[in-house]
């Protein structure tokens, strides 16, 4: 309808097409569907350009009352539009590209979200429990090792954890390692309260084996790593963190002889208003 009133409003197909933002063959193939659809020619196209058949001087003014009816429909649902819903996701430096991509497609599943929706934001997990107690964020991607016991929680992934050595260390042979003979290892940990740091150090206390920890801490994870390929220490690390390939990675295996795995879970407040919106889009993630 639009198409063929912009057609009689500028007397070319050219000039409708401009006025509509579409291409001329758009415009041409959506008039022919009208006129189609009511069984008669609506112009007359000539070298001079177009003009109306006696049938649409009958009907392009009814044409153009539907037309300015659709316009005023459209608006009407602009304007009445509910206000944008947003959600402020904080997450862990650790949390893996792909689960932040797979929050992203849950969001843009969600009736009431779109990608646009989400404010994400990377902390470590001091800030984030900061962020989370006093409402600076609405929920906290983190690795499962975060002290969280007040929050409502979801797990929503996990991923394989590696132990790294350079390749002049004496364990620095293929093939997996167990928790006692990776404790025999001296490690580089980063920061006391870093995720990473939590996890190595929890490893070890649920096996009963002591861990000897290089002195210097790394400030980051390609830190870890280059201190790692000078020969300091090991490191554990999960698969998505490991970047240089000189190093020599193992699975790391536990106690009860499987292979070990960090999760990572979502966390939230239960007066948050966002509670059940959190609770929807976490549950999609978990089952991805």
């Amino acid at each position: 309808m639009r198409c063929a009133a912009a057609v009689h409003r500028c007397g070319s197909f050219s000039g409708a097409a401009r006025e509509c933002g579409l291409t001329q063959p758009s415009v041409s193939a959506a008039v022919r569907r009208i006129e189609g659809f009511m069984g008669h020619p609506l112009f007359e196209r000539s070298a001079q350009g177009v003009a109306l058949t006696p049938f649409g001087e009958a009907v392009i003014g009814l044409i153009e009352d539907a037309a300015a009816a659709a316009d005023r429909v459209a608006a009407a649902s602009r304007k009445g539009k509910a206000a944008p819903v947003h959600l402020a996701i904080g997450a862990s430096t650790l949390v893996p590209r792909s689960l932040i991509e797979g929050l992203r497609r849950a969001a843009r599943a969600h009736p009431r979200l779109s990608a646009d929706s989400l404010a994400l934001s990377e902390y470590d997990l001091l800030d984030l429990q900061l962020q989370l107690e006093t409402g600076g964020i609405d929920a906290a991607l983190v690795p499962a090792v975060m002290p969280a016991t007040r929050y409502r929680k979801r797990e929503i992934g996990s991923e394989a954890m590696r132990l790294v050595d350079s390749p002049g260390q004496p364990h620095s042979g293929a093939g997996p390692v167990t928790a006692a003979e990776a404790s025999a290892r001296t490690f580089v940990l980063m920061a006391p309260m870093c995720g990473l740091s939590l996890f190595t150090e929890a490893f070890f206390r649920s096996a009963g084996l002591p861990f000897k920890e290089h002195p210097d801490r790394a400030a980051s994870y390609r830190e870890l790593e280059d201190r790692v390929a000078l020969g300091l220490g090991s490191a554990i690390l999960p698969e998505s963190k490991v970047t240089r390939q000189d190093l020599v990675g193992h699975d790391l295996v536990g106690p009860d002889g499987n292979p070990v795995v960090m999760r990572y879970r979502a966390y939230w407040r239960d007066d948050c208003p966002m509670a059940q919106l959190i609770e929807e889009v976490t549950r999609s993630l978990g089952a991805e």
